[in-house]
């Protein structure tokens, strides 16, 4: 998905930012030490994890192995009773943060973007580097805003809606064709299901089609109960994508949890805001972004808007959270 420009700007109050700075890629097996050290020390919220923790290659004896399609599924776990965690649900957006998507999303808009210009008797085409240095970072919908400005013809609602199908049909054959788990995602996935310490869901901005569609394309959805799955643009009453909060705050009453239960994950200061307008403390996640100046603006997107914590690679994950849950339990 393109990336979305944002103009408002939340202060969530009593945040703690907790930023692990390591951009550089080291080998997956360090989410097993980090795993087994949590669980040998004691959290004051009573919280102790696993200390067997799965690398992207390698599973282990209490963790379903890394995704493969002649694999079965693990269980979905549900909330247990005893469970000690504040937090009790993880919501995880999707492009870019479970899935790859940011390259594969532009690229497909290529193609959609001479489509369009065609239905309108224009004969000019765009490649990938034309479009890039035009349009980087801004949405399908202001991309296509700005072609009809610059070729001056008009956009009607049904054209819009029309060509958002273009694209998000372009998207899911792109993601089935060559898209990627984010790396250590899965990991992370089969170590919560198998520990049942946290239950999971995805709260996204794009539509309940693509989503699947996407999680579908890298045999993720084999991890997500249809129903723990949110869309901003199809499960609201009216779509309203992010930085507003309504998709968390309608994941928030549909899964009969409290801000305070749970913990997101994002990979976009919009999507920082709206997690954290609905009152949910908030990862930020910076290992799909393959621009080293824009990993470092958003890095510092995530300190100044209060994020709980920061994360370069998946395989912090389990250390942020331990540290997420013991600032709620000291009341921090």
């Amino acid at each position: 998905m393109l990336a979305p420009a944002f103009t408002h700007i939340l202060k969530p109050s009593n945040t703690m930012l907790d930023i692990v700075k390591e951009p550089h890629n080291k080998d997956a097996a360090a989410l097993q030490s980090q795993s087994s050290t949590q669980s040998s020390s004691t959290q004051s919220s009573g919280n102790q994890l696993s200390s067997t923790q799965p690398s992207d290659t390698q599973s282990s004896t209490t963790t379903a192995p890394v995704r493969h399609p002649s694999h079965p599924s693990p269980p979905q776990i549900d909330n247990p009773s005893h469970q000690p965690n504040t937090k009790k649900w993880i919501l995880l957006d999707l492009d870019n943060t479970l899935i790859d998507t940011e390259h594969l999303a532009f690229e497909a808009a290529i193609p959609v973007a001479n489509r369009i210009l065609l239905s309108k008797g224009i004969i000019e085409t765009y490649s990938v580097e034309k479009l890039v240095s035009q349009w980087f970072g801004q949405t399908f919908k202001a991309m296509i805003t700005k072609l009809g400005e610059k070729h001056n013809f008009e956009i009607t609602a049904e054209d819009r809606k029309l060509w958002a199908a273009w694209e998000e049909e372009a998207i899911i054959a792109a993601v089935a064709r060559e898209g990627q788990p984010c790396k250590g995602a899965i990991a992370v996935i089969e170590k919560v299901l198998a520990d049942g310490v946290y239950n999971l869901a995805i709260v996204s901005s794009s539509s309940l089609k693509r989503m699947l569609g996407c999680l579908d394309g890298v045999n993720m959805r084999q991890y997500f109960k249809d129903e723990h799955i949110f869309s901003a643009n199809t499960s609201l009453p009216v779509p309203t994508p992010k930085p507003a909060s309504d998709v968390y705050e309608f994941a928030l009453k549909k899964l009969g949890i409290t801000a305070e239960e749970a913990v997101a994950v994002e990979d976009s200061r919009g999507g920082l805001l709206a997690a954290s307008g609905a009152g949910i403390d908030t990862i930020g996640y910076l290992g799909c972004i393959n621009m080293p100046a824009q990993q470092a603006q958003l890095a510092a997107d995530f300190e100044a808007e209060g994020a709980a914590g920061v994360m370069w690679r998946w395989d912090q994950f389990f250390d942020i959270l331990a540290k997420v849950e013991a600032k709620v339990e000291n009341g921090e």
